[in-house]
């Protein structure tokens, strides 16, 4: 999934996705630390289809896969010793727990793409942070977790304070005030 120019081309840019979206966390990171190497419509192309696919409503972070996948599973569950393949040991860590730390550099890099758009104002884009905000305020930890089960539910298995967590959301948060600041709704 990374694309690096015009002439790069995958299933990820289209409406048509063939096969699965997986959380892809090099392309959040490099669109977050180097947009340049992008296509722009490519890129945002990319972010709506991660947004549209990945993220629910309660979210704090990005699904690791296409619930439409048969290995999708959107726990995570490090003491089931069942035979089931896709659960068992843990094993759906990588296949469905939404991310936490990663949904910060998606929203990096939704800051570099949105940056010369006037439409997108602070508070637009510190919407996206209701369920964070939510969430540190309603925790003993006054953090963020490491990752989350399906649509935000919590994660036993999960570390309750997640230092790359809260520091990329919080990255994201404070870049956002600071670039979109002139903007009002």
């Amino acid at each position: 999934f990374f694309f690096f120019n015009d002439t790069a081309t995958t299933e990820i840019y289209t409406e048509q996705i063939v096969g699965s979206v997986r959380c892809v966390q090099e392309t959040g990171v490099a669109l977050a630390i180097a947009p340049e190497l992008f296509n722009l419509q490519h890129a945002k192309n990319f972010l709506e289809i991660v947004e549209r696919t990945l993220i629910e409503q309660n979210s704090l972070g990005i699904k690791t896969l296409d619930p439409k996948e048969k290995e999708y599973k959107h726990f995570y569950d490090n003491s089931n010793d069942s035979n089931d393949y896709f659960i068992a040991q843990g094993f759906s860590y990588h296949n469905g727990p939404e991310w936490v730390w990663v949904y910060g550099f998606f929203l990096l890099g939704k800051l570099n793409l949105i940056r010369n758009d006037q439409s997108w104002t602070q508070e637009r884009f510190i919407s996206y942070l209701a369920n964070h905000k939510h969430f540190i305020d309603s925790t003993d930890w006054l953090s963020l977790p490491e990752l989350t089960n399906g649509n935000g539910q919590f994660c036993q298995f999960s570390s309750p304070a997640q230092a790359w967590s809260i520091s990329a959301v919080a990255e994201a948060y404070f870049r956002g005030l600071k670039e979109l600041k002139a903007r009002t709704i």
